[in-house]
């Protein structure tokens, strides 16, 4: 016969733990409905990580701390430009905020899925890509968009590049280990 102090906390356990399922049930539903902000979780996890930084809360005005360091963090799934071609391209809205207003923050880190049709122009062998961007220089890398803000977009062919801003958005492209060093040497 069980203990009825014994069975008491294995029932409070178990309450708990179907509490816990169900929250976790909902919080992947949640993801599971809007890639968009699971990736961008993705990739705001995985900076976190490198740094020894600190997430910030929602509706922040930039993602990560690391020290006295505010980073904003933008990840990108390889997009399709134009419907059935073979050109993949990385696309980051709104590194400014919404209409280019209400982001404060010194470096902004961009991270994408490598294509991997073209392995011999990334500096390392990680799953992504990574840029990291001083906020000054952000303004000058984007492309600007007339209703939500601007983005700053780049052709995972490195050497079909031709705009200026993805020209220069190349010189920031770093290796995802170093991410770190960078940070503290800022």
């Amino acid at each position: 016969m069980c203990d009825p102090k014994r069975l008491k906390q294995l029932e409070d356990e178990n309450h708990e733990l179907i509490e816990a399922n169900a929250r976790l049930a909902a919080e992947l539903n949640l993801l599971k409905k809007h890639p968009v902000l699971a990736a961008g979780i993705r990739g705001e996890t995985l900076v976190c990580d490198l740094v020894g930084g600190k997430l910030t809360s929602f509706a922040a005005t930039y993602d990560v701390t690391a020290g006295e360091c505010k980073i904003e963090v933008k990840y990108s799934n390889l997009g399709t430009p134009v419907r059935g071609s073979v050109t993949r391209r990385w696309s980051w809205s709104k590194p400014l905020g919404w209409l280019d207003k209400g982001k404060t923050y010194d470096y902004l880190v961009l991270i994408g899925a490598k294509d991997h049709r073209f392995p011999n122009q990334y500096l390392d062998t990680t799953a992504y890509v990574c840029f990291f961007i001083p906020r000054k220089d952000v303004e000058s890398l984007m492309f600007k968009g007339a209703s939500i803000g601007g983005v700053i977009q780049i052709t995972t062919k490195f050497k079909s590049v031709a705009s200026a801003q993805s020209k220069m958005l190349l010189t920031h492209m770093v290796r995802l280990g170093d991410l770190m060093a960078l940070i503290e040497n800022a």
